[in-house]
């Protein structure tokens, strides 16, 4: 695999060796560029180590926008790069099954490449996080051979999950916002409770008409 000097001196230079006028950068790009400087920094920032320290944190690893998505990783420090970062993130896959037939970096190569077509809208955290759970057997073994359309199936069950689980947090976060626009608010019961009251006490009449003063209490006590 090329070093990361390497792949952005190529990035950089066109054949000639003439530098390369880049194409302008959108804001998601430069949101990744400000967060994790430069390629070097990016990589070193969000290494394989790390996959283990999203299952630590799976809610963050899911919602968190200091991760970016993949496409945005592609956009800011190009192709090359990118297929670095999943080349390398994969390559723990084969260091960890224990297994004789490993995927040949050939085959690393071309399945970053799938990867960064198809799975373009994903954050790296959420990948690191299913890289996790693909080394902790949730979806089978490899049966002694590190194989792409084993991993490829399995990111496609992961893509499901991945989907229920945010659909999850989201109604979780309705069901909090639902309890505070009721907070404050007092029970049909409380309320005919305080309504007896506030007819001998002001104090009560006020905290039922918070806007209201003594003259109206006053004339509500009439009516």
């Amino acid at each position: 695999m090329e070093t990361i000097g390497a792949v952005m001196t190529q990035i950089s230079k066109g054949k000639s060796g003439s530098l390369v006028t880049q194409p302008k950068l959108s804001d998601r790009a430069i949101k990744v560029i400000n967060e994790f400087g430069d390629s070097v920094s990016f990589l070193r920032q969000n290494n394989p180590n790390l996959q283990t320290q999203t299952a630590l944190y799976k809610e963050r690893a899911f919602t968190s926008d200091k991760s970016p998505t993949i496409g945005a990783v592609r956009e800011a420090y190009g192709e090359k790069v990118c297929n670095s970062w999943l080349f390398n993130q994969l390559e723990v896959i084969n260091d960890f099954a224990g297994v004789k037939s490993k995927l040949t970096e050939g085959q690393m190569k071309e399945l970053a490449g799938m990867l960064q077509a198809e799975i373009f809208w994903m954050k790296i955290s959420e990948f690191m996080y299913f890289l996790h759970q693909l080394k902790m057997g949730k979806y089978g073994s490899f049966y002694g051979v590190v194989d792409g359309m084993k991993i490829t199936e399995s990111l496609g069950k992961f893509i499901k999950e991945r989907r229920d689980y945010i659909f999850q947090l989201e109604e979780e976060k309705k069901k909090e916002k639902r309890k505070d626009m009721f907070k404050g608010t007092i029970t049909r019961e409380q309320y005919d409770i305080l309504k007896k009251r506030a007819k001998i006490d002001i104090n009560a009449f006020m905290e039922l008409f918070p806007n209201s003063n003594k003259s109206d209490w006053e004339e509500w006590r009439k009516c």
